[in-house]
């Protein structure tokens, strides 16, 4: 899975491997690293807690998602993904797709 964010300025788009919360005297902060050496901050917050919340946001983001399709002659689908990432057998004809390959978020202003 890919995951690219878009700063607050709106100057940069990065693939990132890690995002997390930092702050200083002069704010709070969501942060990334791009790569082991480079950083970036992402976006400024007046609070600690909505800084949180933006990094509550990116983690919804990507929690698994699935398409489920139903044939019209069936109720059921073949296999499907429970909670726990595990396949689940059920009668009929059915597909499940997992929707999570890229994924851009937009770092809100405030």
């Amino acid at each position: 899975m890919e995951l690219w964010i878009r700063s607050q300025d709106r100057e940069r788009i990065t693939k990132i491997d890690e995002v997390y919360y930092s702050s200083d005297d002069y704010g709070y902060y969501v942060m990334c690293y791009k790569d082991q050496f480079t950083g970036y901050k992402l976006g400024k917050y007046k609070s600690k807690e909505r800084a949180l919340e933006v990094l509550d946001e990116i983690e919804n983001l990507l929690i698994p998602k699935y398409v489920i399709r139903i044939d019209d002659n069936t109720q059921k689908v073949a296999d499907f993904l429970n909670t726990g990432n595990e396949y689940i057998k059920a009668e009929g004809n059915g597909d499940v797709r997992n929707i999570n390959n890229t994924f851009v978020y937009e770092m809100p202003e405030e």
